[in-house]
């Protein structure tokens, strides 16, 4: 009991040296710096009066947070950093020396890594900028908002933050031929979906998509569900990630599915239509209709299922609204007592983009 003790003690006296020491440590440890890409050969010859960082969930030199583990079992946060503020490594692409009759101001709603949603992870950058501009002693009007979504490759091992500076030279070159490149503000930008830049302001961070679809089959039909968290698209093609239900009234049996593996690969005709091909694959639990007739075993109740799924959408560009379209559904399915069989089916999708 005495030696229980004594080791109980030993772990709070342990722990209280560590917490005291974790703060102090917190970005020398605790953190690894990323690198502003490589300088520009020429830098951007436009007049830049100010550049607000007005990111929510980080601020200064912060690109990233994730966790990790310090002295084999406590968490701590873990960040990606810049060596100096993320407003000053901006700033420093841009010639001073230059006499514009345009000087431009620059919001930084979204400038962060995070991974985009495929069979396999792969890092990825996304930034959102206001642009604003104006002559010297007016007030600067609204531009648009430049929308960056880049992904990399995916890292080798201990290589994520070469990854990384190579996404941010991407970034540089894209967002240095944007800017200089922005439509006259008395013209009406028609071409924007072939850009990053967009003629208006629109809610930063992710917003809610849920959508249903009711599909037919030779044998029955199937009634799928789907919530996901999108954040704003930021090009014509671009990949998504939901949570996924699925119910199957089926000639021998019933089934319900639930699935965290749910990708999708958009791909916006125009302002209006969207193409959606996804692929889910999840457990079920079946009953069985033909208890009467045959003997299931315990096994049978469990089944495999995998879909390939292609869709098109009637999806306003960047608008909070109802959307409904077609889908063709092919599903494979393995079952013990029926070994591995498919249903092909057509249905109709409605949704919400919250």
């Amino acid at each position: 009991m005495r030696l229980l003790l004594k080791f109980f003690l030993f772990q709070i006296l342990i722990f209280s040296f560590f917490n005291i020491n974790l703060s102090a440590q917190k970005y020398i440890s605790d953190s690894t710096i990323v690198y502003f890409g490589k300088p520009l050969t020429q830098l951007i010859p436009l007049r830049i009066d100010s550049i607000i960082d007005a990111r929510e969930n980080l601020k200064g030199t912060e690109l990233k947070i994730t966790e990790s583990t310090k002295y084999l079992y406590i968490p701590v946060d873990f960040y990606y950093v810049l060596e100096k503020p993320l407003t000053v490594e901006l700033k420093s692409m841009f010639s001073d020396t230059i006499e514009n009759t345009n000087i431009y101001k620059l919001i930084i709603d979204r400038f962060e890594f995070t991974s985009q949603e495929k069979f396999i992870k792969v890092p990825l950058l996304i930034a959102q900028i206001q642009v604003y501009s104006g002559r010297k002693g007016f007030a600067k009007q609204f531009r648009g908002t430049l929308v960056y979504e880049i992904p990399g490759k995916r890292p080798k091992r201990n290589r994520e933050i070469e990854c990384f500076e190579t996404l941010i030279d991407t970034w540089k070159q894209e967002f240095t031929t944007d800017l200089q490149n922005l439509p006259d503000e008395a013209k009406e930008n028609k071409n924007y979906l072939n850009t990053n830049f967009i003629p208006a302001k629109f809610r930063t961070g992710q917003s809610a998509i849920t959508f249903s679809s009711f599909s037919i089959n030779n044998q029955g039909y199937s009634i799928e569900a789907a919530l996901g968290f999108f954040d704003p698209e930021a090009s014509r093609k671009f990949y998504r990630h939901t949570y996924f239900f699925k119910y199957s009234n089926d000639k021998r049996f019933e089934s319900v599915e639930f699935s965290s593996r749910c990708y999708h690969q958009f791909y916006r005709f125009n302002e209006s239509f969207v193409t959606d091909i996804y692929v889910n694959e999840g457990i079920g639990v079946n009953r069985w209709k033909d208890m009467n007739s045959y003997n299931h075993k315990l096994y049978d109740i469990v089944q495999a299922n995998v879909g390939v799924n292609g869709g098109i959408y009637y999806m306003p560009f960047r608008k909070r609204s109802v959307f409904i379209g077609l889908v063709l559904n092919q599903d494979l399915y393995y079952i013990y007592c029926m070994g591995m069989f498919e249903r092909s089916g057509i249905g109709i999708t409605l949704g919400i983009n919250f």
